[in-house]
């Protein structure tokens, strides 16, 4: 089961006591899907990036964010995705992915984001949380590889 998240109006400000640097990009990974999810986006006129999370010019943390598209379809037309999102294991635990997901939220502050985290997947619920991100829904995929409202 998968428990979709979205942010709320009402954010808390989390320190960027580690001295975070931040970084959108165009995303690393070239597998087909992303790619795919790339020329969709160019063919919106919308953005599907990676953003990243420094540490002393180190990629720490990574987040996806995705527009509206056929794979999320009860995301509102302004809405992104975020995700998938990963912190390096060495860095657990410090707070990292919260910031980004701050960041992220704070350079696009028009938009609603929308997050699908495993129910068993506990840290990363708790992350999403800190920042205001709440529970709406629970659900899981479709046959086609749809995420659905259960």
């Amino acid at each position: 089961m998968y428990l979709y998240y979205k942010n709320s109006k009402s954010k808390t400000q989390i320190p960027n006591s580690l001295h975070v640097t931040f970084r959108k990009t165009i995303p690393t990974k070239l597998n087909p899907l992303w790619l795919y999810w790339r020329f969709i986006s160019w063919l919106k006129g919308d953005a599907f990036y990676e953003y990243q999370a420094l540490l002393r010019e180190e990629i720490v943390c990574t987040a996806y964010v995705v527009p509206k598209n056929i794979k999320f379809p009860f995301i509102p037309n302004n809405g992104y995705h975020i995700g998938p999102c990963y912190t390096k294991p060495e860095y657990r635990g410090k707070g990292l992915y919260p910031l980004l997901l701050q960041h992220i939220m704070e350079e696009n502050p028009d938009r609603e984001y929308y997050m699908i985290i495993k129910d068993t997947n506990i840290p990363s619920i708790k992350g999403v949380q800190k920042v205001g991100f709440q529970e709406f829904a629970k659900g899981q995929k479709n046959l086609l590889q749809q995420w659905v409202i259960s």
